[in-house]
């Protein structure tokens, strides 16, 4: 029988209403390592397509609220209280990305705070981080320049994804 139709038949669904957002992050944390440490010999193929489907939609929508956390640490700029000299600076040496990754994560966050539409179907999986990426490199090429040419305008304050450009 899968993990699906046990916590069904169990009507096992814990109260998540009320919980603050560490103890949110704690559920999932722990509910991935149970699923982790299942064997998968008695999972049947069909379901194995089915959980391989569900953790990337959860993975989708776990990106999509980090990258809704990135947007609104870059515009408070919580990266100086951290001694970092930019977002994508914190991004990298607190989860061990690249400066690539780093640079990319930053950039998608704050572009998507211009795409209501692509950040919704983002929270809600219908469409996967690369695509999401894609249509911010794509609107960052067209948005109008800020004054003196230094980056994309922006509606409700600018954040840093990185060290000014020289000029």
């Amino acid at each position: 029988m899968s993990m699906r139709s046990n916590s069904v038949a169990a009507g096992a669904t814990p109260p998540l209403e009320g919980l603050d957002s560490a103890a949110l992050l704690d559920t999932i944390e722990r509910g991935l390592a149970l699923l982790a440490a299942c064997s998968l010999d008695e999972v049947t193929n069909p379901e194995l397509t089915e959980r391989v489907q569900r953790l990337h939609r959860a993975e989708t929508i776990a990106a999509a609220e980090k990258l809704r956390c990135v947007a609104e640490a870059d515009l408070r700029q919580t990266w100086k209280a951290e001694g970092a000299r930019s977002m994508t600076n914190l991004l990298a040496r607190r989860l061990r990305l690249t400066r690539g990754e780093a640079r990319a994560q930053a950039e998608t966050a704050l572009e998507l705070e211009h795409m209501p539409e692509t950040a919704a179907a983002l929270r809600a999986g219908q469409i996967g981080l690369g695509q999401a990426q894609v249509a911010a490199r794509a609107a960052k090429s067209v948005r109008p320049r800020r004054p003196g040419g230094a980056g994309p305008a922006r509606s409700g304050g600018w954040g840093r994804v990185g060290p000014p450009a020289a000029a």
